[in-house]
């Protein structure tokens, strides 16, 4: 029974890490390149608008009530909600 144990060990161990070294990267690729399909390019071509400087501003400022909201500040999470619709009604 120890012996299957240790057996079962060694297996998973070894698909362990035979999946590690899929993963790696040799130092001379950047792995930091954009992927197909996530540059501005593929964006535009694929019909999606960019997002205007308002909606972009609008969503921090929902994500900063939110976050103020869930602090407790309720007067400072009004502001910046009102502040937000204000944005998305230009």
């Amino acid at each position: 029974m120890l012996t299957r144990t240790a057996a079962k060990q060694n297996d998973r161990e070894l698909q362990a890490s035979r999946g590690q070294q899929e993963t790696k990267v040799s130092r001379n690729q950047d792995i930091q390149a954009p992927r197909a399909g996530n540059t501005p390019a593929a964006s535009a071509s694929q019909g999606t608008a960019p997002v205007p400087l308002e909606m972009t501003r609008a969503a921090s400022l929902v994500k900063e009530a939110d976050a103020a909201c869930q602090a407790g500040k309720t007067a400072e999470a009004s502001q910046k909600a009102k502040a937000a619709i204000a944005l998305l009604q230009r």
